[in-house]
C-alpha cells in the first residue's frame, strides 16, 4: 500500500513516498505552510470512491480528459505516469479516496491560472507573463486554486472549473478562458493532520487575459490577485515557487493554454 507524502524530485517536487514528511500544503494545511492521472479502465474500481464524494447519480469522477489515450500525448513524465498507476491502486484498495470523509488521503483537483501573452495588444505589461494566485487563509500561502472533490463534480476537470470560479470568479467556460483538456501535472503533498493526512492533486492549466478580473466568493480565501512569474509574493507556497519555471515550461512546449 502506497503511503501518500511529499519528497523532492525532478523535475517537480511532488511523489509518492512511504516516508512520511513534514511539509503542509493544500486546502486541510496547518498555519505553518498540491501524470498519468487516473485511466477510464480503473472507472469500475472509482465508482465507490465517488459514489463517497456524493457524485450525482454515482457516477465516475474519471472522464476523457483523464483517460489513459489522452494522457498519452499530454507529455506528463513517467514520474507522473507512475504516480497515477499508484493512485488507481490506491483507490481500489481504499488508502487514497476521492471524498474528503472517507479517509485521510484525499484525491484533489487544482487549476493554474496564467495570463496569455499579447505583445501585439499595446496594453501595459503585455508581453509578460503573470499568474493569479489566492491568500489561504488557514495556511497563509499564496498558491494556485483548488481544493478537494464535492459532491455536484462530474469530473476532476470539473472539479478544478468550479474551485477556479470560487475561489477566483473566473469561468472556464466563457470565450476569454481557455482550460487544458488534460491535466498539467500530478503531485503529492502531506498535510499532516488525521482528518487530511495528504492530497494527490490533479494540476490543470488555464489562461486569461491580464485584465480578467479576480473576484473570490470562497471564505477560505482571503485575497485573490495577479502576480509576474518572476516575483511571486512574500508568502507564496514553497512547492509552487520550485515548481513553477517546470510548469511553465510544459504550458509553453505542450500548449496547454496558447
Amino acid at each position: 500500500m502506497t503511503r501518500w507524502a511529499t519528497r523532492s524530485a525532478a523535475p517537480l517536487t511532488g511523489r509518492p513516498t512511504r516516508r512520511w514528511t513534514k511539509r503542509w500544503s493544500g486546502s486541510c494545511a496547518k498555519p505553518t505552510t498540491r501524470a498519468a492521472a487516473l485511466s477510464d479502465a480503473d472507472a469500475g474500481a472509482a465508482h465507490a470512491g465517488a459514489a463517497r464524494a456524493g457524485a450525482a447519480d454515482g457516477q465516475s469522477l474519471l472522464d476523457t480528459g483523464l483517460s489513459s489515450a489522452a494522457l498519452s500525448s499530454s507529455g506528463l513524465p513517467p514520474e507522473e505516469r507512475r504516480l497515477a498507476a499508484e493512485a488507481r491502486a490506491g483507490l481500489r484498495d481504499g488508502s487514497l479516496v476521492l471524498a474528503k470523509d472517507a479517509g485521510p488521503h484525499h484525491v484533489t483537483a487544482s487549476c493554474l491560472l496564467l495570463s496569455r501573452i499579447d505583445e501585439e495588444s499595446g496594453e501595459p505589461d503585455s508581453g509578460r507573463r503573470f499568474i493569479a494566485l489566492g491568500l489561504h487563509l488557514r495556511s497563509g500561502q499564496w498558491r494556485q486554486f483548488g481544493g478537494h472533490i464535492e459532491a455536484a463534480d462530474t469530473s476532476l476537470r470539473a472539479a478544478a472549473m468550479r474551485e477556479l470560479r470560487e475561489e477566483a470568479g473566473v469561468d472556464a467556460a466563457s470565450d476569454q478562458v481557455r482550460l487544458s483538456p488534460a491535466p498539467l501535472a500530478v503531485r503529492t503533498f502531506s498535510v499532516g493532520s488525521a482528518a487530511c493526512a495528504s492530497h494527490l492533486d490533479v494540476l490543470y492549466a488555464a489562461s486569461a487575459p491580464h485584465s480578467h478580473p479576480l473576484v473570490t466568493t470562497d471564505a477560505g480565501i482571503g485575497d485573490v490577485a495577479w502576480w509576474p512569474v518572476d516575483k511571486l509574493p512574500q508568502g507564496t507556497a514553497e512547492d509552487l515557487r520550485t515548481d513553477l519555471r517546470a510548469l511553465l515550461q510544459r504550458t509553453e512546449t505542450d500548449a496547454r493554454t496558447s
